[in-house]
């Protein structure tokens, strides 16, 4: 299964992740205080620019392990960090 992520913003692109790459990265950075501690399901997550600000700033301190993101896990880091800081809030499903 996946988690496909949709920001408010028109200007920001849609994207989905495989439900390990997602929870990995909520189990393992600030990421889901800042989201109010969802579960590591794929229950629906509102978040509000602010968090999703929030969010950038958490990932840009976090360091992702060797294999997280298939064989590119900088490359996955700077996606989300893109994603969060242009999203203007955003929903997952």
């Amino acid at each position: 299964m996946s988690v496909e992520f949709n920001p408010k913003s028109k200007d920001c692109f849609c994207f989905g992740v495989a439900n390990g790459t997602w929870f990995h990265l909520l189990k393992t950075s600030k990421i889901r205080e800042i989201l109010n501690n969802p579960p590591l399901s794929n229950d629906p997550i509102r978040a509000t620019k602010k968090q999703a600000l929030a969010c950038a700033e958490a990932i840009k301190n976090w360091q992702p392990t060797e294999f997280w993101f298939s064989s590119d896990p900088e490359k996955g880091k700077l996606m989300f960090i893109e994603f969060f800081e242009k999203c203007n809030g955003f929903s997952t499903f």
